[in-house]
């Protein structure tokens, strides 16, 4: 229909069937674009994800929908948790459970798809441990690691991580009680640098701090880690 028979200086008349609706032309008609503009992206990012997670799942995934999926004592999958802490950290393992977050690990795929294209060569994705309050535990399930928390930075700003158990139990915040959780968790590793307690982020062309000798990891971006299992034990 001719758009300048409804089109006046400052505004325009919709006649729907059941309601008349009349809108600034100069501004609201654009702003209902560019929200379903926003909308239609933020589905098609979806339906990416949706399509990437759908394809690579972890294969030990269980066919549930719990996002924490408490292993079994006498799996390989278990012990294989247990014999890593363990062997830097003598405690006893009260239960492993396996984190399974299919939003959280699509965009994990992501960002490591991205690294391989800005770094250009094979990238380390390595298995860190996170110490922790136990009841800090539901929030990093749900929405990961976040680096705006951090509450000790000795080599950054940032979420720390260690190959350590032993290391990261004492690393982390003694007020978290003894009810504790080590979080094994997957990190990207690009190019690394020395940290301070200065750095808020690394310097160009970097994604991570060091700190003791490649004892602690430093990571800032959004996504650059997984959770992937969650060992509980008490630490007097």
């Amino acid at each position: 229909f001719p758009m300048a028979a409804y089109v006046s200086h400052d505004s325009w008349q919709y006649r729907g069937e059941t309601y008349d609706e009349e809108c600034d032309s100069d501004s609201d008609y654009y702003r209902e674009n560019e929200i379903y503009s926003e909308e239609e992206e933020q589905e098609e990012d979806y339906f990416i994800l949706d399509e990437i997670v759908e394809n690579h799942l972890p294969k030990t995934w269980s066919d549930v929908d719990e996002q924490l999926v408490e292993l079994d004592r006498h799996s390989r999958e278990f012990n294989k948790v247990v014999n890593k802490i363990q062997s830097t950290l003598k405690i006893t393992v009260q239960r492993v459970e396996r984190v399974q977050n299919s939003f959280l690990w699509g965009c994990y795929l992501l960002r490591k798809g991205e690294y391989k294209k800005r770094l250009r060569k094979p990238i380390r994705e390595m298995e860190l441990f996170h110490a922790t309050s136990e009841i800090n535990v539901p929030s990093i399930v749900e929405n990961n690691f976040d680096w705006r928390r951090t509450v000790r930075a000795k080599f950054g700003k940032g979420v720390s991580f260690s190959p350590s158990a032993g290391y990261a139990n004492t690393y982390c915040n003694h007020k978290v009680g003894d009810n504790r959780a080590l979080i094994l968790t997957r990190v990207l590793v690009g190019k690394c640098q020395n940290g301070s307690f200065e750095k808020k982020i690394p310097s160009d062309g970097y994604d991570t701090t060091l700190g003791y000798g490649n004892r602690v990891y430093v990571k800032y971006g959004d996504n650059e880690y997984y959770p992937e299992y969650v060992a509980y034990y008490q630490y007097h």
